[in-house]
C-alpha cells in the first residue's frame, strides 16, 4: 500500500511537470513560428539591398557615348577615331559594393532567424525528449515507480528544466 500511495504521488508530479513543460514548449513553438515567419520577409526585402541595382540602359548609353567622346584621337590615316580606353570599360562593367549599413542589417535579420530557427529546433528535440520520458510508464506498481524515478532523476542531472528555460 506504501508503495502504490508513494508511485501515485511521483505519477501525479511528473506528469503535472511534464504536462506543463509541455504546454511551455507549445507556446515557444508558436512564437518562433511567428516570429521566423515575420523575420523571412524582412529578410526577403532587405536582401535586396545586398544585390547590385539593375542597369539602366539609358544611362549605359549615355555612359558609352561619353566614353567614345572622351577617347577621341588623331591618328595619321583617320582624324576623329574613336578608341575607348579600357579602364572605362572595366569601370563601367564593375557594380558598386554593397553599403555598409545593408551588410550589417542583413547580418542582423539573419542571425535572427538561425537564433529563431534554432530554438524551435531545440524545443521540439526536448518535446521529444518529454515523450519518450512518459511513455511506457503509467500505473502505480512498484516496478513503474522506480522507472519513473529514475527518469526523473536524469531529467535533473541533464538539466532539462535549465534547456527549457534556455529555448526563448
Amino acid at each position: 500500500k506504501a508503495w502504490s500511495g508513494a508511485a501515485g504521488m511521483v505519477q501525479t508530479y511528473s506528469d503535472e511537470m511534464i504536462k506543463r513543460w509541455k504546454e511551455e514548449i507549445d507556446t515557444y513553438l508558436v512564437f518562433a513560428g511567428i516570429f521566423s515567419a515575420v523575420l523571412t520577409t524582412f529578410n526577403v526585402q532587405s536582401y535586396l539591398l545586398l544585390q547590385p541595382a539593375a542597369p539602366d540602359p539609358s544611362i549605359a548609353v549615355l555612359q558609352q557615348i561619353s566614353s567614345q567622346l572622351a577617347s577621341f584621337s588623331i591618328h595619321p590615316p583617320f582624324v576623329n577615331s574613336a578608341q575607348p580606353s579600357s579602364a572605362t570599360r572595366a569601370n563601367a562593367n564593375t557594380p558598386p559594393p554593397a553599403p555598409r549599413w545593408a551588410v550589417w542589417l542583413n547580418a542582423l535579420w539573419f542571425s535572427g532567424l538561425i537564433l529563431s530557427l534554432s530554438s524551435a529546433s531545440v524545443g521540439i528535440m526536448v518535446k521529444q525528449w518529454l515523450n519518450e520520458y512518459s511513455s511506457g510508464a503509467s500505473g502505480t506498481s512498484r516496478p513503474v515507480a522506480r522507472v519513473r524515478q529514475y527518469r526523473l532523476n536524469n531529467l535533473r542531472t541533464w538539466r532539462i528544466e535549465d534547456i527549457i528555460g534556455a529555448i526563448p
